[in-house]
């Protein structure tokens, strides 16, 4: 008596899970997208960890290319939150960016031709967070370094200031 119990139990079970697997697949089949040649999806460079008082926060730096354009997407989490989501290309960090400082022999058309390569953290201070960012010249072959600076909290959370080049190399 308790073994057609047992059968049926069985039987429940393996059915379910059959149901279970097939459903997935069909989930799985309809929700794929082919991602066009030219784009890639966000890709997480690189993760930061540093101390903002006494708790970590950690700074995820993202690279989307969408036609050889470079966009970077820097995430702040501090204390279990999102404190700071903010999208950057060549124009947020350079162009217009007020305070712009460049190496006594250059003026400002060599960063014109420019786009940005690759943003790294390095340190913060105060209610700022310190980047260095690597431009690149295709047309006058040229690899341009240099430095900005990003405010995560305050009225002017979000603002990017004091762009410095470091350094234009030939490629």
């Amino acid at each position: 008596m308790y073994q057609n119990h047992i059968k049926l139990l069985l039987l429940f079970t393996v059915m379910f899970l059959w149901l279970g697997c097939d459903q997935t697949k069909k989930t799985k089949k309809q929700t794929t997208h082919e991602i066009p040649s030219q784009v890639q999806v966000d890709t997480i460079l690189n993760t930061y960890r540093f101390k903002i008082v006494n708790d970590t926060a950690t700074l995820g730096i993202k690279k989307i290319v969408l036609n050889s354009k470079n966009k970077f997407i820097l995430d702040l989490d501090y204390r279990d939150s999102k404190i700071l989501v903010q999208e950057l290309s060549k124009k947020d960090v350079i162009d217009e960016n007020k305070t712009r400082f460049f190496l006594d022999t250059l003026t400002n058309d060599y960063t014109n031709q420019a786009a940005l390569n690759d943003i790294k953290f390095k340190y913060t201070r105060g209610s700022t967070l310190y980047f260095e960012a690597i431009l690149i010249d295709t047309i006058q072959k040229n690899k341009i370094f240099g430095r900005f600076n990003l405010f995560y909290k305050t009225q002017r959370k979000g603002d990017v200031y004091g762009w410095i080049t470091d350094e234009v190399k030939k490629q």
